[in-house]
């Protein structure tokens, strides 16, 4: 494929017309995450809702680097970049950060808005490190606009970041879900991941109490990894929410079982999450009365009980609509400026989108090789069990087995050959570090003969001003 039928392609995709206005989401999720999915809902029936005349389309993070050069040919200035929004802004979920470093490098003649993330850098070196690119680059942006999903993430954001910023709800809260069909049982959404306070021992004694008091027990969660991202996600939240319009009661520790649970009217005990995310956010629903944050699980029986009782539980989603609609009127009225970059930073900016871009690419490719090996493995155990499984005569076991051998000596090649690929991809890998160690380097070099211009050039600014 030449450049003209990419281009083509990618214009066809997502039907970029010119004199149309395009409002690109980018960075939807590509994995099984259904609040992330749930925030890209949200987020597109807004946009929507505001724009009925541009074309609104979305940019999943596994066609991010494939097409993301199309996109920049074919991007207007009139055009509006929405960043997704979310939890994962920070130094834990470095692919989703690269991404939003790649656009604010690439897109400077574009407005940009962050919608509403929770910002989390570690207390590390590591952390520390990313932070300082990050607001490298951030700040380098002459139209960005970051909302803070909670004040805590707000602050943050206003200490460090030199864009406009804003306050703001999760976007999922801007839509309503109530419905009027019965509720029944317990529904139970606790998360097994790194973001979870609780031990696992800590997690069935939870569901053993809530049991003893409440046998219609459900157990849920908001990861599903079993479907297509683009085509199935709207059919999966939208399942997802009415499971919990359907329970009488939620007791989770995700952020987002926290809100599906407040969008449905849906009684909810939180429990907080390993880096205050959840207990952070919580904070903006505390004038709802039937969802209740605890930060011990002693009296979980009574909480419970007394939660279980709660009617009437209204939830009104306009106020919340509104919130983002008048953050993004204010936007659309602001004049964009126009920043010209000095030689420097177009350097810097130049350098630093290489590195960005080319590790992006490398590190997505290296995990798709390792997905696909996995899978290769999957069903080398299926067709193993398959094997072991339907042995009901000699003669099948004879025919079975002549045909799993011949599939297992095709898995064995495809093993090979990503083992091959692996191996090359980790070797291309370490040339990469190489290559950025060097444009490392070259950075260096030039800071440093910036800094020695500027106190060359403050020295004949102070010796002019002698003069006179």
């Amino acid at each position: 494929m030449d450049k003209i039928q990419y281009l083509n392609y990618i214009k066809d995709k997502y039907k970029i017309q010119p004199m149309v206005r395009n409002i690109f989401i980018i960075g939807t999720p590509s994995h099984g995450n259904l609040g992330d999915h749930a925030i890209w809902y949200a987020t597109w029936k807004l946009l929507r809702e505001m724009y009925a005349t541009a074309n609104i389309v979305d940019i999943l993070i596994e066609d991010f680097f494939a097409e993301i050069d199309a996109i920049y040919e074919l991007t207007q200035d009139q055009d509006l970049i929405i960043l997704q929004g979310g939890g994962n802004l920070g130094n834990c979920y470095m692919d989703d950060e690269m991404i939003r470093r790649y656009v604010l490098l690439r897109f400077q003649k574009n407005q940009i808005i962050l919608f509403p993330q929770t910002v989390y850098f570690t207390d590390d070196k590591k952390g520390k490190e990313e932070l300082k690119k990050s607001i490298m680059i951030y700040n380098s942006h002459p139209n960005l606009t970051l909302m803070g999903r909670d004040h805590a993430s707000t602050c943050f954001l206003k200490e460090h970041f030199n864009a406009s910023i804003y306050e703001a709800f999760d976007v999922v809260l801007t839509m309503s879900a109530k419905s009027e069909q019965s509720r029944r049982g317990a529904l139970i959404c606790l998360r097994n991941d790194s973001e979870s306070s609780l031990p696992d021992p800590r997690r069935k004694e939870i569901i053993s109490r809530i049991e003893r008091i409440c046998p219609e027990l459900r157990i849920t969660d908001t990861m599903d990894e079993s479907f297509a991202w683009r085509e199935e996600r709207e059919e999966r939240v939208l399942k997802k929410i009415q499971e919990f319009q359907m329970a009488q009661i939620v007791i989770t520790d995700r952020l987002h079982g926290m809100i599906f649970s407040a969008i449905t009217g849906t009684p909810c005990i939180v429990l907080n999450n390993n880096n205050n995310k959840v207990k952070n956010c919580y904070e903006k629903l505390r004038n709802l009365k039937y969802i209740q944050f605890i930060d011990d699980t002693s009296s979980l029986e009574r909480d419970f009980k007394s939660l279980s009782k709660t009617k009437e539980n209204i939830f009104d989603s306009n106020s919340y609509k509104e919130q983002i609609k008048n953050i993004l009127k204010l936007i659309e009225g602001k004049k964009k400026t126009e920043q010209p970059m000095n030689t420097f930073v177009d350097i810097a900016m130049e350098t630093a989108s290489y590195d960005e871009k080319y590790w992006f690419e490398m590190r997505h490719w290296f995990k798709k090789t390792q997905k696909d090996f996995k899978q290769l493995e999957h069903w080398h155990t299926q067709l193993k069990n398959d094997y072991e499984n339907e042995q009901t005569s000699v003669d099948q076991a004879h025919d079975q087995l002549k045909i799993a051998y011949q599939k297992y000596a095709e898995l064995e090649m495809w093993h090979t050959r990503l083992k091959q690929d692996l191996q090359e991809a980790q070797s291309k890998q370490v040339e990469l570090y190489s290559i950025i160690q060097d444009y490392q380097k070259k950075y260096k070099e030039l800071e440093m003969w910036h800094n020695q211009l500027k106190l060359a050039y403050e020295d004949v600014k102070e010796k002019l001003e002698r003069r006179r």
